[in-house]
């Protein structure tokens, strides 16, 4: 019996010790997203937000809080600037950030979307003449600042996330559907040329359309890959192409380490691309410097539940503008 009554105690002991640990410090902050529409009324859907900081001893975690007004909470935080990004999951939209000054305490912060507004833009090559395409590939590029340490100058990240609500018109122009105003910044890639960063500034007071600025393509390089089984010869149709793009970063240099690396290749841009029904696959023209490709076949589930994912090593390239690079490749 008074062993019992000793493991009761300490069951409601550890409870009221985990309460405590779970109450935020006085010192702490923590803040309440909710996203509303034009009119107020909550957004049915559950959105992404993303939280990003430079305050030291911060590690963001979310939860989604099932309520009426479909509100995330971000706990364990402290004092300082701060920036939010929300994905709106039914539309593939992500906004522009906004940044946050947090105090210590409650911070409740409400974004209010704007009423659909569909973008509609075209496409030159010199700046003048309109041109239109035939395939076009979109990402909308954001950016986290970090601020400097040891005397290592601030960075700037970009993250490249795919506009997956951009189509093209009948006579070769792109549209896609913003949800926000203010400034868009989206890279282009097309078969007539890429653009890697295209500002669109749409204004506060756009009602429901709005015509952007001409896109100046650059000339880029292209890359065509013909895909066979290795075993029979045969062509490879639908094969999946992973195709991703490097940039030159700067690295801190460890001191623990014995051979100082001054250089790091950081991913920047990942597409994801498929040969045609005679084992071809041509990309759209692409910013030259290395890029890295990587060929699999996923198996037919239906007719051969047997068969293995059939995949090529990961290789890296390096392409030239005004240049096409042709691959065979045999799974």
């Amino acid at each position: 019996m008074k062993a019992c009554r000793f493991f009761l105690l300490l069951a409601i002991a550890l409870v009221l010790s985990l309460a405590a640990l779970a109450q935020p410090a006085p010192t702490d902050s923590w803040l309440t997203v909710t996203v509303v529409n034009a009119d107020g009324t909550p957004y049915i859907y559950m959105p992404k937000v993303q939280l990003t900081t430079d305050v030291p001893g911060v590690r963001i975690t979310s939860r989604p809080v099932a309520d009426n007004n479909k509100a995330i909470l971000f706990a364990g935080l402290k004092p300082g600037d701060y920036q939010i990004s929300i994905t709106l999951t039914a539309t593939g939209i992500t906004l522009p950030r906004r940044a946050i000054k947090m105090v210590t305490g409650a911070n409740n912060f409400e974004w209010k979307l704007t009423d659909p507004i569909t973008v509609t833009g075209q496409f030159t090559l010199d700046g003048k003449e309109a041109v239109a395409v035939k395939q076009v590939q979109a990402f909308l590029v954001t950016s986290t600042t970090r601020a400097a340490k040891g005397g290592v100058a601030p960075r700037i990240y970009y993250t490249y996330s795919p506009l997956t609500n951009l189509t093209l018109t009948d006579d070769g122009k792109y549209t896609f559907v913003a949800q926000s105003s203010g400034e868009h910044i989206i890279s282009f890639f097309t078969e007539q040329g890429y653009c890697d960063t295209a500002k669109i500034d749409i204004p506060e007071d756009t009602k429901k359309t709005f015509t952007a600025p001409l896109v100046t393509l650059q000339p880029g390089a292209k890359v065509k890959f013909t895909v066979t089984d290795a075993a029979t010869g045969e062509v490879t149709p639908n094969a999946t192409v992973r195709m991703t793009y490097f940039n030159a970063t700067t690295a801190i240099t460890n001191p623990a380490l014995k051979l100082p690396v001054n250089v790091i290749l950081t991913p920047k841009i990942t597409m994801m691309l498929s040969t045609d029904d005679k084992g071809i696959l041509t990309t759209m023209a692409l910013p030259e410097g290395k890029w890295q490709y990587q060929v699999y076949v996923l198996p037919l589930k239906a007719t051969k539940p047997k068969v293995a994912r059939k995949i090529s090593q990961a290789v890296t390239i390096e392409v030239k503008a005004g240049e096409t690079t042709e691959l065979a490749v045999k799974l």
